[in-house]
């Protein structure tokens, strides 16, 4: 750990012993199948059911990430369908025990059970994320590294109106990727676009918090940052932003109805790569390729 984590790190404990709350330490960092290159996919929208066509649209996007070699899989949200049922919380639960391949989860609103509705005011409904964490064995907001790369994952929703723990947890870390020196690029896991409307509790007309303010506050600083979602309503493009800030949002728009994903390459050097990866061999993949990081950001 370098001077800088350590100072860091000992001021952001010192803050959360003053507010009361519980501090995890920063993750560390997990081995790549390639000691050259991190390997991973971005999907989302998968939609597992009770329809036996969801499994084997999910096994084939395993199959195709075992064929790329990648070292996991991260699913954006939506990953069922139906939050209510169980029957398809116990289907994903053993899907993710399946194969020995690794998949990383990050809720959507698909994932988001409401266990109260107060039917005179629908902003006043209570959501829970319990059977998420039940089914996955994950939390809801959690970070974890890989090489010379530092996840950042939650959900922005909003459980309750005025809920943004999410929006702390991520400053916290980003505080403590931006003080390891070790990380070239920082990968933010949520499933809606930095600008899609977090519905119930995110609409600052009826007393929600402005989600879309506190992200660009939090991020404003961050040419290392890639955004990842899988919100197919977002109106973002599934390309990189201006030559002088590498950031980029990717959405996996067509996940749902061909298997597939973004596959990105993170080398040694800093240097990333994006490119669709799908069973449509008719399709013309992309390939989007950035600086490393520390060209893009000279003051890091």
């Amino acid at each position: 750990m370098s001077f800088r984590l350590a100072f860091v790190t000992l001021a952001i404990a010192v803050l959360m012993s003053w507010t009361g709350a519980v501090q995890a330490d920063p993750p560390k960092a997990q081995d790549t199948k390639d000691r050259e290159v991190l390997r991973f996919g971005l999907a989302a929208d998968t939609n597992v059911s009770r329809q036996d066509k969801t499994t084997t649209h999910w096994n084939t996007m395993i199959e195709l990430g075992q064929r790329e070699r990648l070292d996991f899989i991260v699913i954006a949200g939506d990953i069922v369908n139906n939050a209510k049922d169980q029957q398809q919380w116990d289907r994903l639960k053993s899907l993710l025990r399946k194969h020995r391949f690794k998949v990383e989860t990050v809720p959507g609103n698909h994932e988001v059970r409401i266990i109260h509705e107060d039917r005179e005011d629908v902003f006043n409904r209570i959501y829970s994320l319990d059977r998420y964490e039940q089914a996955t064995g994950v939390s809801v907001n959690r970070a974890f590294r890989y090489a010379n790369a530092y996840f950042i994952t939650f959900y922005s929703g909003g459980l309750e109106r005025g809920d943004t723990g999410w929006a702390d947890f991520l400053k916290e870390h980003l505080a403590y990727a931006n003080a390891d020196d070790s990380v070239d690029w920082v990968f933010v896991v949520d499933h809606l676009d930095p600008e899609s409307i977090s519905f119930p509790h995110a609409v600052p007309k009826f007393g929600g918090f402005d989600r879309a303010a506190i992200i660009e506050e939090a991020i404003a600083d961050q040419p290392n940052l890639v955004w990842l979602s899988g919100d197919r309503s977002s109106r973002y493009r599934q390309t990189v932003g201006e030559k002088t800030s590498p950031r980029a949002e990717f959405i996996p728009r067509e996940n749902r109805s061909i298997p597939g994903f973004w596959r990105f390459e993170l080398y040694a050097d800093g240097r990333l790569t994006a490119q669709i990866v799908n069973t449509d061999t008719q399709k013309k993949h992309a390939l989007i390729e950035v600086p490393p990081a520390q060209e893009a950001s000279p003051t890091r």
